[in-house]
């Protein structure tokens, strides 16, 4: 193989060119196309392939096909056209002539040819463009054209991407991995690099071939030093970039590449606002065309920055050429542009470049009201991080915003300590000596509260001290989240007419002053009341219209909250697929930032919606790992409906061990009805342990302690109006009564509570916390005593389903544990950080690949690991 190191990646990805009719490979000069080429080239005996250099000596497209023709004649046996005879003058032939004549030629050959073009931006007439257009456009089935260039050919490449017949590997693709790297090194020092040293190459270079290879050259020569101080000023790169590239740009776009080079990022329009001009777009499309490493951002479309060993160099000459004060112009003008277009983090970084103190501070008072009202909390702990310790503890704004958005990102430890040394602060101690000292006191009470509610359920908040902050909630804006911990308190406590009340007025008064994220949790709130309620048709009325009006970023805690409540009011209807692509798509965005309700509800219902469709083993490990989240705080309620769940499963199973084990580690004998409440207020957690009691007595058969277990709780929930709930326990006393023979005595029961209820009343959820539920629906209905109307049977088609006979038990652990022993050590480093959390983007970083790299690397593993998506994959590899 020529070259230093062979790139057998990259080879296997060119190999794929068989499948298209262009393949384009794209990149600067000293990325490795051409060796790329060689490599290819050398690696496919198989295959027949031409190539041509279209280098300075076939300047004209005629010498260039001539070249191309008697290649192929010297590689295979062609039909003897004119055409090799009529590039011998200098005369401008017809261009029709030209393309018909190749294609005659191309199709007369016998087996399948690979055409190469090497060096294609020395194409520079619009004559020659034109002859090679028409070319790829009537080239036959087995005949392939790969075309390598520093910019993309001047050419109609849309009806190929259409038609899936181009193939475009780019410098993203090209840039040398910390493996590459590491062999590259071998051949060019010898010396040992050490991981930190590889990263710090990787990153300065980008991963471009040239310049790892001019930083591996000085590491050789100079050592650590020269890689500390490795940048585009190099003597070496400096030299290619003025010569290569600041040269060879016209001078009409020479000041332009240079200013434009002071921004970190930069769009058209920005452009256009900073230098007077009306044609940026025009501009930067030639940018792009004399390959001056400008890249455009894969996540912000029309964005673009320059590869950062170039803008060393030509920031380095904007220095040199300009005043400083100029270019302190052009970052402050930048940061009010991007506050105009709402890029606030964009904002904060050229105010930083000011080297304005009082300006940039100035910003931050700006921008940290918009963060902390759509709830990007660590953007805000983020640029707080960044500043002097003496100025946050000095600003009472800027310091009780750091400690809210500490607590709501769940950084508990943080936020106290925070919160102890605010106490302890100058401004502390001047502001209680003023009469500031109440609000400051207020608002400290307020944020030592919300830490106390996000670490532990509800029921220990003093009810006088929450409504006092309730009541001082005008103070200022960020104390309206009093509103929410009220609503969801009393949601908490069963009283859930005064629970909507509020969550109504928290609502209101939120979407009044933009808080997007408090907001969504009003709306979680209000969907969660209807349900306990018994409404259900109400909560799926509500969200379905909040989705239709609102338009949350997906992704975003606000979208995770809202979709979160769609779960529910899905799976209620009984529409379960729905309910399990939704979870799917939630739990990739669920985070430590997220509250606890909405992880353990989407936890709980994804682990509910696997055991329905017979992935067993599956859905006991989201819920071993529901529980492992859960011991991190003090979460009585939400352990208590883990727990319910495990047991509810094992009683469907009729998995006897399982059942004592649970029963034992949980002590459930232990909970007792009188336990339910708590000076009159409802306590869930009671609740559902004293089901999952029932359901291990019902499992173990002893009826009788069932039954004396099911009639004071129902007595106990009637008196605290909780109207799901209570039906909840009058149906498994239903079911008790039927498993233990007394079917009468059951079908009786379930006429009156039908009678009370109505059908609708028995939404999914009852089903599902009443096991059998269904089957002494199906004995009613048969038997006359309880008429089901078509379409409720319809809605519960599979609960009445005589096919179905308990859940399908279906193993597919081992199977999977095999799979992951099947994917390559590529493939398995990929597969840690996509587990991990990373987006395609950030494992690319990672691992210095393209992205498109990475997504097929994924659709390997999905391949390999038997799942369908991107969730899947992330929850197998958390168990």
């Amino acid at each position: 193989m020529n070259g230093l190191i062979e790139r057998s990646e990259l080879i296997e990805l060119l190999s794929q060119s068989n499948k298209y009719r262009l393949t384009l490979l794209l990149a600067p000069a000293g990325s490795g196309k051409s060796t790329l080429l060689d490599q290819w080239q050398q690696a496919s005996d198989e295959r027949t392939i031409v190539r041509v250099n279209l280098n300075g000596q076939h300047f004209s497209v005629h010498n260039a096909l001539k070249c191309l023709l008697d290649e192929i004649r010297k590689t295979v046996q062609v039909y003897d056209a004119p055409i090799f005879n009529l590039f011998n003058d200098q005369l401008q032939l017809d261009e029709d002539v030209i393309v018909s004549s190749i294609h005659q030629v191309l199709a007369s050959i016998p087996i399948e040819l690979f055409l190469v073009l090497d060096d294609y931006h020395n194409v520079d007439s619009e004559y020659a463009r034109s002859i090679f257009s028409k070319m790829l456009q009537g080239l036959p089935d087995h005949i392939h054209l790969v075309v390598a260039s520093r910019f993309p050919p001047r050419i109609n490449l849309s009806r190929l991407k259409l038609e899936n017949q181009l193939l475009q590997i780019d410098s993203a693709d090209l840039m040398l991995s910390e493996q590459e790297l590491s062999m590259l090194n071998q051949e060019v020092t010898g010396k040992p690099l050490l991981p930190a040293q590889s990263k710090q190459i990787l990153n300065r270079t980008e991963g471009w071939m040239a310049g790892v290879k001019i930083a591996l050259l000085s590491f050789e020569k100079y050592g650590e030093a020269a890689l500390q101080h490795f940048d585009g000023n190099q003597p070496d790169l400096a030299n290619y970039f003025a010569h290569e590239i600041y040269q060879a740009l016209p001078d009409s776009l020479q000041e332009f590449f240079l200013y434009s080079s002071v921004l970190d990022i930069f769009n058209a329009d920005l452009c256009n606002h900073l230098f007077g001009r009306h044609d940026a777009d025009q501009v930067i499309e030639q940018l792009l065309h004399y390959s001056v490493f400008l890249v455009e951002l894969e996540e912000k479309p029309g964005w673009y920055r320059y590869h950062s060993l170039i803008a060393d160099y030509v920031r380095q000459k904007v220095f040199e050429e300009k005043p400083r004060s100029s270019i302190g112009r052009i970052h402050r003008q930048c940061a009010e542009y991007c506050w105009r277009i709402n890029e606030l983090a964009l904002c904060l970084d050229h105010g930083a470049k000011t080297n304005d103190v009082d300006y940039y501070n100035s910003l931050l008072r700006k921008v940290i009201p918009v963060w902390l009202r759509s709830g990007d909390f660590n953007f805000i702990i983020h640029r707080m991080g960044e500043l002097d310790d003496s100025v946050l503890l000095n600003d009472e704004h800027l310091a009780f915003s750091y400690a809210y958005s500490l607590i709501f990102s769940r950084r508990f430890n943080q936020a106290q300590y925070f919160l102890d040394r605010l106490k302890n602060s100058e401004m502390a101690t001047s502001l209680l000596d003023a009469k500031a000292g109440q609000e400051f006191v207020g608002d400290l009470e307020f944020l030592e509260l919300s830490l106390h509610m996000f670490q532990h359920d509800t029921e220990s908040i003093s009810q006088a001290k929450l409504d006092a902050l309730v009541n001082d909630s005008y103070v200022n804006d960020f104390r309206l989240f009093g509103y929410i911990i009220l609503a969801y308190r009393e949601l908490q406590g069963g009283n859930l007419n005064e629970a909507t009340r509020v969550a109504h007025k928290a609502k209101h008064l939120l979407g009044q002053k933009g808080f997007i994220l408090l907001e969504s949790y009003a709306h979680l709130i209000i969907a969660l009341c209807e349900r306990y309620k018994g409404r259900g048709l109400d909560a799926v009325n509500y969200i379905s219209a909040l989705n239709a009006t609102h338009n949350y970023p997906v992704g975003s805690l606000a979208w995770v909250n809202v979709n979160t409540a769609m779960v529910v009011v899905e799976y209620e209807q009984n529409r379960l697929a729905e309910a399990r692509q939704l979870c799917e798509s939630l739990l990739p965005n669920l985070s430590y930032a997220c509250v606890t309700e909405v992880i353990a509800t989407v936890y709980l219902y994804y682990s509910r919606l696997l055991f329905i469709d017979g992935d067993v083993r599956k859905a006991g490990r989201i819920l071993e790992q529901l529980h492992s989240i859960l011991v991190l705080g003090d979460y009585p309620r939400f352990t208590s409906q883990c727990v319910q769940e495990s047991m509810r499963q094992a009683l469907v199973q009729k998995d006897l061990n399982k059942v004592r084990k649970l029963t034992d580690l949980h002590q459930l004998h232990r909970v007792q009805v009188d336990q339910l409440s708590d000076e009159g207020r409802y306590q869930e957690s009671v609740d559902r342990l004293l089901l999952a009691q029932v359901y291990s007595l019902t499992a173990r058969e002893q009826y009788d302690q069932a039954e004396q277990l099911l009639q004071p709780l129902m007595d106990k929930l009637d008196g605290l109006n909780m109207v799901s709930r209570s039906l909840i326990a009058k149906s498994n006393l239903v079911v008790v009564y039927y498993v233990r023979g007394c079917v009468h005595a059951a079908l009786a029961e379930l006429k009156q509570l039908v009678y009370e209820y109505g059908l609708m009343g028995f939404s999914r959820n009852i089903f599902d916390e009443t096991p059998g539920l269904n089957t002494v629906f199906a004995h009613a209905h048969q038997s006359g005593d309880v008429e089901l109307p078509e379409l409720f049977r319809g809605v519960f088609h599979d609960l009445f389903s005589e096919s179905e006979e308990g859940v399908r038990a279906l193993d597919r652990a081992q199977l999977q544990a095999q799979a992951l022993g099947r994917l390559t050590e590529k493939e398995q480093k990929v597969y840690a950080l996509l587990v991990s959390g990373l987006s395609n983007a950030e494992i690319s970083r990672q691992l210095n690949v393209a992205v498109t790299t990475t997504k097929w690397h994924l659709k390997n593993i999905y391949q390999k690991l038997e799942v369908t998506n991107r969730a899947e994959a992330i929850v197998l590899g958390r168990h």
